[in-house]
């Protein structure tokens, strides 16, 4: 999972996550949309696989004091992450350089950043990172290609490049679909530069 807690308050940055639902494109969006200059994020593993330890994202949430959780990417039938992950410096999983459901990384080092996987140097100080995709929006425009045939519930992760940031959630829709929704800006006070699919089927969860 992912989650995120809030860092002291600034004076400058309302503190607030807000939670925004809207249709676009024919298709059903959940939003907890936050500033990450008062929100840390963490990556969440839980070590005995799926059926262990949180069975929701809420439970995530809990354990480590999160005001939001979101399942992060995809994992096989042992409950091994498809991907690399870090939590906290320690590196779970594998670096998959070949599949497109882990050709983006959320990475921690610095501070929060979308990347293609390409771009990611393994030497980096990373405290947490996922592998996950594919990308959804990239540039401000509908990356092009993706399926369009297979509908399910599907996480996300958008950036606008800067500072603030959403989960997503939507209930029904495929890659291409989901793309074509993200692309349309509906958000009325986040401008989505990047979109990446997190997960897709019955795993999908926010909270």
């Amino acid at each position: 999972a992912l989650a995120f807690s809030p860092y002291r308050p600034s004076s400058e940055v309302p503190l607030h996550a807000r939670v925004q639902h809207v249709t676009s494109v024919g298709i059903e969006l959940s939003f907890v949309i936050f500033d990450s200059r008062n929100y840390q994020f963490a990556v969440a593993d839980k070590e005995g696989g799926p059926d262990t330890e949180w069975t929701t994202s809420q439970a995530a949430a809990a354990a480590h004091n999160a005001v939001a959780a979101i399942n992060a990417s995809f994992f096989d039938k042992e409950g091994q992450p498809l991907g690399l992950v870090i939590e906290e410096g320690r590196r779970i999983g594998r670096w998959n350089s070949q599949s497109a459901l882990t050709s983006g990384v959320f990475t921690v080092e610095k501070g929060p950043r979308l990347l293609r996987r390409r771009h990611w140097r393994s030497f980096s100080p990373t405290r947490h990172l996922v592998q996950a995709g594919p990308f959804l929006v990239e540039n401000d425009n509908l990356v092009h290609g993706l399926d369009d045939q297979k509908s399910s519930p599907r996480s996300f992760l958008v950036w606008d490049g800067r500072s603030s940031w959403a989960f997503g959630y939507t209930g029904q829709a495929t890659l291409a679909g989901l793309g074509r929704a993200l692309a349309a800006q509906p958000l009325t006070k986040l401008s989505i530069t990047t979109a990446l699919n997190l997960d897709g089927g019955r795993s999908s969860d926010l909270w």
